[in-house]
Order: C-alpha cells, then structure tokens, then sequence
C-alpha cells in the first residue's frame, strides 16, 4: 500500500471472502481528501488490493468519507459510514453490475439515512448495526455527550433514542459487540490515541426507548482496560462467521523518512475474555498466523541463561515471528530484563521491550502495568510480530498488547534483524525461544473505475 491510511472500517466476511475498508488518501502520505480504499482476502493473511470503494463525489459527502461499518442485511452488505462535516450518515450498497469480489458501490437515492441529533455537535463513527430480539435494528454513532443510539425497523428510517453510553468527553469510533460463546457485551470508545473498552450485560428496551448497558468491569477508562497500550487507534471488530469468534483491526500511525505511506493496519486479532478473570479482555494475533512462516527457512530455536547485566544476541530475518518465555520467575525477587530490537551492533540502539517486576510480582511491559497470576507458573511469555519498523507484542497470551513503530535507517534494504536478550536486574533467569522467519501478504494494486450512479436500495 502507498499512500495515508488510517481508521480500519466495515470489516466483515461475506460469500466466502474477508473484507477490510480504511480511510485513504488517494493523493499522497499525509493526512486529507478522505475516501475508502478496500482489501479482500481468502485467509485474513494475504489481501489484495481493490479499487476504491467510496470517494466524496455527493454534496452529503462535505468534506470527505470518515468512519463507519458494514452490516448484512438479509444477504446484502450494507456500508455505513460517516462524512468529515459531521451533519450526516450515509449507507452504500453493491453496484447491481459489481461483481463477486465487491469492487463496485453505489449511495441510494434516500441518503442520508441519518442527521446530526440538536443536542451533540459531535457527529460520526457508525457501528455495525445490530438486531434486537424485537426484530428492531439498532446503531452507535459517536456524539459528544457519549454514544448516540438509534433504532430502525428497515435499516433506512432511523430514530434517535438517545444517549446509550455516556462520555466525559468524546470517544471516537464506538464499537458494541456479544463475545462470541457468552452472554458478555463489549463497548469500546476511542479517545486520546487509545482504545478503551468495558465489559457488561446489555438489557434490550421496547419501542424507541433507549437500551441499558450495565458494566460488571471496571469503569471506562480505568484498570488499564486498553486493547493495545502502544501506538493503537481508532480499531474496529467484525464476526468471522467461520471460526465463531470476534476479530479486531487497529490503526498504527507513522510514518519513515523516505517512504511514500503513512499508517498501517495491524495484524488480524482474536478478542475473547480472559480466562482466568472472566472481566477483562485478551487480544492475540489469529491463529492462521502460523501459516505465514517460511517452510524453507528452519527456525532458531535454544535457551540461556541470563544472569545479571548479561546481554546476548542472534541474528535473522527482517519479518519475523518471535516467541520466547522467561523462567523461573521468583515472588520475592525484582526483575528487569528483555530484548533489544533492530540492535545495531556498531552502536547497541535499537528499540528495547522491557519487563520490570517487583518483589511483591507487580508486573509491567514498558512501564504499562499487567497483572501476573499462579496459573502463570512463574513464567513471563513474550510473542513479538516484527515487520522492519514496527513490532506488536503480545505478553502472557495477550493479557497486555504493544505495538510500537521504529523507523530504521534504509528501511527499504533491510535483510537481517538483531535480537539481544539483557538482563539488568540480579536474579538469573533463563529465556528460551523462538524464531520464525515470516512470508507477507502483500497486497497489490489494481484500478477499475469508480461507479456513482444512484440505485434504489435492495429489498431488506
């Protein structure tokens, strides 16, 4: 991909086929002129890069296509998606010539679906819609005071109801999803560069009342309750009908000298509830991930130990699956040890992940708190995604996420990677490990024109 890109929106499968939308600028690396630009995939691995999907070319549009979602809707993808001006909210459906892999889109003739309430200035961010047990549909859309919520008994007449979760201040791109396998709703809300979430139990009310979300976690924005503690934004789930399991997309935002893009997607994650809590969230990267390593290069595997201020290196690929697990792991011992990152062995920088643990086993990853159970035996797990400048990484099977864009020098001609263990506290401990050189899912990129034409919507 070349170019901007930000907020993942309308993640969905349909017929077979993954599909990812994000905001795009067709026009160079920074920020403006927002469209949709769209990925399809088989596996969530390998995409490929799609024409266009939505551009600002209807005066509803003012100022540029921001966020939104997808919805099926009786076999019918909708999209809905909010506008820069943040008066409206739009739907687009398939073009009736588009073909199977979505490439052509259409805004009917009713548009908007939706106004800005009087009572909020802010205005933008649709969530999937979903249906109630009364056979009514209902939507989140980001407002001032909290998220708005609307209901519709077709999709395309919408009413407002009323604030549903309520913000001190903005929380940007809502999301509202079941975890598959239990009766556990998730509310998440965007502010301040990071994804804040609450677990509770949603209570459906009749008519054009507003329905009831009661926490059972700790309060919004409290405990830590992030998806990612790093460079994670503005993410979006979708359910993979396949695999009965909850898919998370967030926005990593950068840019390296050099270089003709800004922003990348993350890679595809599981949310599911922490087993041990049952109240909080773990986000880890699919499964399928497995599938992306090099058959043809055997991975490093081995273990040290490190004792106190003992630094070790090994060498590989620029794109790699790390794995390692730190032991044993003592209560009534401090701890301070990790790995150094795209090391430059003339100069010893790089970027450091680093684990501080307390006598009392008060934990934290780069200064970011994460609790440590018995279950854990005495174990630290450490998985680190790294794809030249950027890593994600992933402790005690996700109970804490990072992920952390480094930009290199001649990123482009990057072929080796250095990895170095350090230890600066006292205890020994011993690290084993790890690593997978890893292929990509590059996607490429095709141009088909953009059809406008006005359609009546599909039967719903």
């Amino acid at each position: 991909m070349h170019n901007w890109v930000n907020d993942p929106n309308g993640p969905m499968y349909f017929n077979g086929s993954y599909h990812l939308f994000m905001q795009y600028n067709p026009d160079g690396y920074n920020w403006g002129d927002m469209h949709w630009s769209h990925l399809i995939s088989k596996d969530l691995l390998h995409w490929t890069d799609l024409p266009i999907a939505l551009a600002p070319d209807k005066d509803y549009d003012c100022g540029g296509i921001f966020s939104g979602s997808a919805t099926i809707i009786d076999g019918t993808p909708v999209l809905t998606y909010s506008v820069q001006c943040g008066k409206v909210m739009i739907h687009a459906v398939p073009a009736p010539d588009s073909d199977s892999d979505l490439t052509r889109w259409v805004k009917p003739i009713f548009n908007p679906i939706m106004n800005r309430p009087s009572d909020t200035k802010d205005f933008r961010d649709p969530t999937e819609g979903w249906q109630g047990k009364d056979g009514v549909w209902r939507m989140l859309t980001g407002c001032n005071k909290g998220s708005c919520m609307w209901k519709s008994k077709d999709f395309i007449d919408w009413t407002y109801t009323g604030i549903f979760f309520p913000t001190t201040g903005f929380a940007e791109c809502p999301d509202f999803f079941v975890i598959p396998g239990t009766d556990k709703w998730v509310y998440k809300g965007s502010d301040g560069g990071r994804d804040w979430y609450v677990i509770g139990d949603y209570i459906e009310s009749e008519g054009i009342k507003t329905d009831k979300y009661n926490v059972t976690s700790a309060p919004f924005q409290q405990n830590n309750q992030l998806y990612d503690v790093g460079n994670f934004y503005a993410s979006k789930t979708f359910y993979d009908t396949p695999n009965n399991r909850r898919v998370l997309f967030g926005w990593t935002n950068y840019h390296c000298d050099g270089t003709d893009w800004s922003g990348i997607q993350t890679i595809p994650r599981v949310l599911s509830l922490d087993p041990i809590t049952k109240n909080t969230l773990i986000t880890y990267p699919i499964p399928e991930l497995v599938n992306l390593r090099n058959p043809s290069t055997p991975p490093q595997t081995g273990s040290v130990d490190i004792g106190a201020s003992f630094e070790y290196s090994i060498v590989t690929g620029a794109q790699v699956d790390v794995i390692v697990r730190f032991s044993k792991i003592l209560p009534g011992k401090e701890y301070h040890f990790g790995l150094d990152i795209f090391k430059d062995p003339s100069t010893g920088n790089g970027l450091r992940v680093k684990f501080d643990i307390a006598a009392d086993s008060t934990a934290s990853l780069n200064g970011n708190p994460f609790p440590l159970y018995p279950q854990d035996n005495q174990i630290v797990s450490l998985r680190l995604l790294i794809d030249r400048s950027v890593i994600e990484a992933f402790v005690q099977g996700g109970r804490i996420s990072e992920t952390i864009p480094y930009c290199t020098p001649n990123l482009a001609n990057i072929d080796i990677l250095h990895l170095g263990f350090f230890n600066s506290g006292t205890p020994p401990i011993t690290a084993s490990y790890e690593v997978y050189s890893m292929d990509r899912g590059v996607p490429r990129r095709s141009r088909q024109p953009y059809i406008t034409a006005p359609v009546d919507f599909p039967a719903l």
